[in-house]
């Protein structure tokens, strides 16, 4: 079988992963094209044993599944482990590279997020994604998403920590690091920005809940949100969740079909909802009052108030 097939199934698998994101971006399961690319990147290591670039495309079909898996209610582990074996070919099969270690160190990090949930011992993963991530910085120290996803391991485990009660500082402040090192690599780097204002609020919340002014936090998340607003005006991490609103007459309301449970159909305001309320929409307003409590340390400092004379300042300094 000719070279130039395995390059055909090559592009297959890489057409095959992008459809895999398509669907899970679209909330469909992507198992269907998570195995049209897996079976494409095989007949391409068949046609060619030596095509690094169809064992990187598995690669990364297996670490989408995984990922996927790990937010359906599904075991990642065994995936996860293949993704290990697939990156341990690529890296033996090409030149020094960055990017099968740091996907080790995703992998590793799948591992350790399924056995913290099953209430394991996750310290073996932890230490081997740690490993992974460092031996990817050795290779390459300007791989901007190698840097971003080392940070994501620290605020994995920061946020592990601050469930279960423990002091998270060191985890947020070496996230922090690595992310800000993401961007310093690429400008460009739109999720690193969105992950960088993510721990900023983190850490405000940290001296939040200590009695300290989380001000120096939020001037560093409000500066990042701005910069990531200049590469891409749109990037809706750097708002971070939000909320819609839709209004129509009461008369073409009611003409249009129900797209609710049937039983709603004749709540006006219930009856455009599908299955019920959005649950990361309602979580989202749980957001709200972190942004109210933020907003009046900012301008009012942390002295104490009840949260009505919070929302009443912030509600006034908006009027303003």
């Amino acid at each position: 079988m000719a070279r130039s097939d395995s390059s055909i199934h090559t592009a297959e698998a890489g057409l095959w992963v992008q459809v895999m994101e398509v669907d899970d971006a679209e909330g469909r399961s992507p198992k269907e094209s998570f195995e049209q690319a897996l079976a494409a990147a095989d007949r391409a290591v068949i046609s060619n044993p030596q095509n690094d670039a169809a064992v990187r495309k598995k690669l990364w079909a297996l670490i989408r599944w995984a990922q996927y898996q790990s937010t359906h209610d599904e075991d990642p582990r065994t995936i996860a482990l293949r993704a290990i074996d697939a990156a341990q070919d690529e890296a033996r099969m090409t030149l020094p590279s960055a990017f099968p270690h740091d996907q080790m160190g995703n992998a590793y990090l799948i591992i350790a997020r399924a056995d913290k949930q099953q209430g394991f011992d996750s310290s073996d993963p932890e230490r081997l994604a740690a490993e992974s991530f460092r031996k990817a910085i050795e290779i390459d120290p300007l791989s901007a998403w190698t840097w971003n996803d080392f940070g994501m391991f620290d605020l994995a485990r920061a946020e592990w920590l601050a469930a279960a009660d423990h002091d998270c500082h060191d985890e947020l402040k070496a996230s922090a690091t690595k992310l800000q090192r993401a961007v310093e690599v690429d400008p460009e780097y739109e999720v690193a920005y969105g992950n960088l204002i993510r721990v900023y609020k983190m850490l405000a919340n940290y001296e939040l809940a200590r009695g300290r002014s989380p001000e120096t936090w939020i001037e560093k998340g409000i500066e990042t949100s701005s910069r990531s607003l200049q590469v891409n005006p749109s990037f809706y991490k750097t708002y971070g969740p939000h909320q819609g609103i839709m209004v129509l007459r009461r008369g073409i309301g009611a003409e249009l079909p129900n797209q609710a449970h049937f039983f709603n159909g004749d709540v006006l305001y219930k009856r455009f909802t599908p299955a019920g309320p959005d649950h990361a929409q309602v979580a989202a307003c749980a957001g709200m009052a972190d942004y109210v409590d933020a907003l009046y340390a900012h301008h009012f400092g942390a002295a104490a108030a009840s949260p009505v004379q919070r929302n009443t300042a912030v509600h006034d300094l908006m009027r303003d």
